[in-house]
């Protein structure tokens, strides 16, 4: 049975001793969430294997196909269509006794009521209009201008609110007032049991409403180490999970009241809030328990929301189907339009999976990548190349190849009517969301591109059965790595591309700057190239500069220059040698020059991985992250860098440091030791130091 399954995968995860004492000890210094992280990164680890969350394709008789090809959508009618679909999807898996006998669904019952949302009535709602004040202060370092993202810490220009890791912690408020800034309340949201885990997510902040995001599991497997009681629970495939959204009111912050509980099915992937409306998208995988799912009965293989009227199925006809689908997934997205946040306006479920996604002011473009195979009988000529013969060919010889392709789904937002568009299948993996833009009413999107071909004798035993591989069949190992950029039209179909750019060389970063795209690329040194898109059908790379080191992170910086956060290395030894700040002047796409550089002695940087750690103001000229255990302040003028502060944390370890300011003040707040210090923005000398881990 694959619940036993799932328990052997469990027990036979060998922890060493270290890992051991660090769970037992919460990896120190009293944080109880950390108990978690051990549990959670096994069960994450075994979910994944054992449902291969990350799709793969097994072809014969045929190559990797680099170019695009989109797939058939049936949009269902029935939830019988829906069942029958996740059966073929049991059978091709092999699940167990996954799935019981039946009578097919109700169809007249397009949406089935279950038990209603637990969220209590509305406590002083405000009133609903314009966003927040405007006063000056900064806000989430987010990719498009209009749409928010969530984060961990947030302001009004007033107060600033700071999310914990630990839900328990829940959310610390802060008055903001220069020297007389001062903790304000904790608000306590989510608490943990014995058999419920929550996660924190992340939070918005919109007109006098601050809007939570948690995950909530139940834990599926309990074990012991050293007499200690801990618990693994499904966090990737999110099987017995969902996520809920709560707004709570808070035109008074000193006392924040519940407005609204929405949740979700699914564990929380992100989200967006853009004109007055909040996208969420969940992953959702369904049980796998033998009988989990039930024909007779809808809820138990269609993913569910709730708000205010109850939980109800997403609808039949909401539900997209795909023919490349392998595995018993859904991506879940639904909207809820901020006037109303006791309701979702719209909800859609895709049966895929989904790694992240790209939001604009108009459109959802989720994408998600694919494990690829083929392997075909072959032949290799005078010439060394690969050719394929057909599966009747008589002949041990087979060719193998490996890949990586993503999956790219179009969502249109449509003020909260989110719509299925289209989708495609585009030849390989995208870095992360900045490797995507919508300009003009085109997608440019850069991939990068790792291919292995691979010829073999394949070898009998003596009654004729396959026994084995031997690899010396006359033809070297073939790996391919170099990127493509490509141009999509509103339909996903290509329109333009560029390939094989930086051949062994992977996609770092990069940034869309309307008619010109950017990206940094790497192996030791770090080519900039600059690329004209003003003619999508014709895209062209105008520009190519190589220096040591690559960036993570770019950003623009005003007056022709462009920002870049990553990390400098030696060009002959190889390795990373520190952080780097890098400015390059980009008023001549063509020409693009680094005009100042400056390596630091630490070696990590929130920064590198998490955009919505930087702030980087050019109208302030302040540039700030956390470094190692530090927060560091910098300026940029005349060519150079310079470091105006560093703030160290009240403890000696914090795993995460943000900085914002608000009028004359600037203001870095530790979220693990939970303390607030206040700077001025002239001289950034300390003025005070506000702690409310007690």
């Amino acid at each position: 049975m694959f619940k036993d399954k799932y328990k052997r995968a469990c027990d036979a995860v060998e922890m060493t001793e270290q890992d051991k004492a660090r769970v037992k000890n919460g990896f120190s210094r009293g944080r109880k969430w950390n108990t978690w992280i051990a549990p959670v990164a096994v069960a994450a680890c075994i979910c994944l294997l054992v449902t291969g969350i990350w799709a793969s394709t097994l072809n014969r008789g045929g190559v990797l196909t680099p170019g695009q090809k989109a797939y058939k959508v049936q949009t269902a009618q029935s939830y019988s269509e829906i069942y029958a679909r996740i059966s073929e999807l049991q059978s091709a898996n092999n699940y167990d006794g996954l799935y019981k006998n039946g009578i097919a669904v109700d169809d007249a019952v397009p949406r089935q009521e279950t038990e209603s949302a637990s969220a209590p009535a509305a406590t002083g709602a405000p009133t609903y209009g314009a966003d927040a004040s405007t006063d000056d202060y900064s806000k989430t370092n987010v990719q498009v201008e209009g749409v928010d993202e969530s984060d961990i810490i947030k302001t009004d220009g007033k107060y600033i609110y700071v999310m914990h890791g630990d839900t328990e912690k829940g959310i610390t408020i802060f008055r903001a007032s220069g020297d007389k800034t001062a903790f304000v309340t904790r608000l306590d949201y989510a608490k943990n049991t014995d058999d419920t885990f929550y996660r924190a997510n992340g939070m918005y902040l919109y007109d006098d409403m601050l809007i939570i995001i948690t995950y909530r599991s139940k834990i599926t497997y309990k074990y012991t180490i050293d007499g200690l009681y801990y618990g693994c629970f499904w966090y990737a495939c999110a099987a017995d999970g969902e996520t809920h959204i709560l707004t709570y009111n808070v035109k008074d912050p000193e006392k924040p009241s519940l407005i609204s509980d929405v949740t979700q099915d699914g564990f929380y992937n992100e989200s967006r809030l853009t004109g007055g409306v909040l996208y969420t998208v969940t992953c959702y995988g369904l049980n796998m328990w033998d009988g989990a799912i039930d024909e007779k009965d809808a809820g138990t293989f269609i993913p569910c929301v709730g708000d205010k009227n109850g939980k109800t199925l997403v609808p039949a006809d909401k539900v997209v189907m795909l023919e490349n689908v392998e595995e018993a997934h859904y991506i879940v997205a639904s909207a809820i339009d901020m006037k109303a946040p006791d309701t979702v306006k719209s909800d859609l479920a895709i049966l895929g999976t989904v790694n992240g996604l790209f939001a604009s002011a108009d459109n959802l473009l989720l994408y998600n990548t694919r494990w690829d195979y083929n392997e075909y009988k072959a032949e290799v000529n005078e010439d060394g190349e690969i050719v394929a013969l057909s599966d009747s060919s008589e002949t041990d010889i087979f060719a193998s190849e490996t890949g990586r392709s993503t999956d790219l789904y179009l969502v249109s937002m449509n003020a909260g009517n989110i719509e299925f568009v289209t989708n495609t299948n585009m030849r390989g993996w995208i870095d992360d969301q900045f490797s995507i833009d919508e300009y003009k009413g085109y997608f440019r999107i850069v991939a990068n591109i790792d291919e292995n071909r691979t010829v073999f004798r394949r070898l009998y035993n003596e009654e004729g059965m396959p026994d084995g591989d031997s690899f010396e069949a006359g033809r070297p190992n073939e790996n391919l790595t170099f990127n493509n950029l490509y141009i999509y039209n509103q339909q996903l179909e290509e329109v333009g591309k560029i390939e094989n750019i930086a051949e062994n060389e992977y996609i770092k970063s990069a940034r869309f700057m309307g008619d010109i795209g950017y990206f940094v690329t790497f192996r030791q040194t770090d080519p900039l190239f600059s690329v004209d898109l003003s003619d999508p059908t014709n895209p062209k790379i105008i520009g190519k500069l190589k220096i040591p080191g690559f960036s993570e992170y770019l950003q623009g910086y005003g007056n022709g220059l462009l920002l870049g956060i990553g990390f400098d290395a030696d060009v002959n030894e190889g390795g990373t040698t520190g952080v780097k700040l890098s400015m390059f002047d980009v008023s001549d796409p063509k020409n693009v020059k680094e005009v100042a550089k400056l390596t630091l002695d630490e070696q990590w940087s929130s920064a590198v991985y998490n955009h919505k750690a930087i702030l980087a103001d050019p109208d302030k000229n302040i540039i700030g992250f956390s470094c190692e255990n530090s927060y560091l302040v910098f300026s940029y003028e005349n060519g150079e860098f310079t470091q105006r502060a560093e703030i160290k944390p009240q403890a000696d370890w914090s795993y995460d440091i943000r900085g914002l300011y608000i009028g004359s003040y600037y203001y870095v707040a530790d979220i693990q030791n939970l303390t607030l210090t206040v700077l001025d923005m002239t001289e950034f000398s300390e003025i005070t130091v506000v702690d409310a881990s007690n």
